[in-house]
């Protein structure tokens, strides 16, 4: 699992080497790279060639939360890059076969099959909460302080709930 928080992020393409993708200027330096657009459309966090520094959107955790947990495994396509996704969202879906497999055949009491089951239906929406903090902290750590990353995550955390 911690594969898939993987904290060494790629680095963006200087414009002029590379062809394909998007074009975008750093927040930092203002000096334009390359992005893929997978990348670009997600708001993935990606290196400057230039400064180094992250490059990235920050993303809403309520709406993608709400997705992860009506659209499952699918969710991985929102929050992590397009080889993890496919990864996990394998991973999820072997496990849906097999478990549906296991509760065909009764292998397990009623009460263990339903706490499978309420397992399997909220993990998406707990992992892609975990992506979304660490996406979010390192983005936030780039521009402020300690005691304002704090003070910020605490605001995000009383809007979830709210």
């Amino acid at each position: 699992m911690f594969k898939f928080i993987n904290l060494k992020y790629p680095i963006g393409l200087r414009p002029q080497n590379s062809a394909g993708g998007t074009i975008k200027p750093c927040v930092h330096c203002q000096k334009d790279f390359r992005l893929s657009k997978w990348d670009s459309w997600n708001g993935f966090l990606v290196k400057c060639p230039y400064c180094k520094k992250l490059h990235g959107k920050h993303m809403k955790a309520k709406p993608i939360l709400w997705i992860s947990f009506f659209i499952n495994a699918a969710s991985f396509f929102f929050t992590l890059r397009l080889r993890n996704a496919l990864a996990l969202f394998g991973v999820f879906l072997a496990v849906g076969l097999i478990g549906n497999y296991l509760m065909v055949i009764e292998f397990f009491s009623q009460p263990v099959e339903f706490c499978f089951v309420i397992l399997f239906l909220f993990l998406p929406v707990v992992l892609n909460g975990l992506f979304l903090t660490i996406h979010e902290s390192n983005l936030k750590h780039q521009h402020s302080s300690k005691k304002e990353n704090v003070l910020e995550l605490a605001s995000d955390i009383k809007d979830l709930i709210s």
